[in-house]
């Protein structure tokens, strides 16, 4: 069973975590760099923002934080991570509902595969092998020689797997009669695109503003970045500093107009 500690962030709050080098890793890209919330993104009164891949809530106490009456769907499959994630969020009350599925194209059952060393890489398409290469890379793009790197990473993609209920974004928006979706955010470990497999074209106008962590080492990339342009969408590609050596991007979408 995971054991959960408690880490004080930079802005002077604590939070229930897994591991502390992610944690602070995530505090940086979502509250520092707003990784999540660029400059041409915003959350008006109200709104309601989707977070999948939420991990321990890192991301929905940033969305929290932006305005008294933004709501969260905080959607979580690991069990481990909605200990964390029910704990961090607990007092926001009714703003912050939890939901313990996986996104995906389709509806059923799915397996899920979580790394207790490395929880933030966890995902209905884990892949130890894959999963370790793309952190070897990333740390030495920060300067940390192979060899040294491969110690590092020893052990710390061994996996537990284990079943989860699937549902997709449409039936999850109409189980929960969701109009309006004012931000999808989607960062489930190579699940973007099936999430955005499952949602019908009558609720593509629902939602106003998209933001995905995608690889593009494959041709999710282009998959997700089209689909999103034919359902009318605005889309830009980014990389951050963060992100150098990992294969991945940041997909930003939105609605033209005011």
């Amino acid at each position: 069973m995971t054991r959960l500690s408690t880490m004080q962030l930079p802005d002077g709050r604590s939070v229930a975590q897994i591991s502390r080098p992610e944690t602070a890793l995530i505090f940086r890209e979502i509250f520092e760099n707003r990784c999540y919330l660029p400059a041409d993104f915003s959350l008006g009164g109200g709104d309601v923002v989707l977070d999948v891949g939420a991990n321990i809530g890192m991301a929905a106490l940033f969305f929290l934080d932006q305005r008294p009456d933004v709501v969260v769907y905080a959607i979580e499959p690991a069990p481990a991570l909605q200990d964390a994630l029910r704990r961090n969020l607990d007092i926001f009350g009714d703003r912050a509902r939890i939901r313990t599925s996986a996104i995906s194209a389709h509806e059923g059952r799915g397996m899920f595969t979580y790394y207790p060393e490395s929880p933030a890489a966890s995902g209905l398409h884990g892949n130890p092998e894959a999963d370790a290469e793309r952190t070897r890379r990333y740390i030495e793009a920060r300067g940390v020689p192979s060899n040294f790197a491969v110690r590092m990473l020893a052990g710390r993609y061994r996996c537990e797997r284990f079943t989860c209920e699937l549902v997709t974004l449409s039936g999850f928006l109409d189980e929960e009669e969701i109009d309006q979706v004012a931000l999808l955010k989607l960062d489930c470990e190579g699940s973007e695109l099936d999430a955005l497999l499952g949602i019908r074209s009558e609720h593509w106008r629902r939602i106003r503003q998209v933001v995905a962590e995608v690889d593009c080492q494959s041709d999710r990339l282009e998959a997700v970045t089209t689909l999103l342009e034919d359902h009318g969408f605005v889309v830009r590609v980014s990389s951050t500093a963060q992100l150098e050596g990992t294969g991945l991007r940041m997909v930003y979408a939105s609605r033209p107009g005011p």
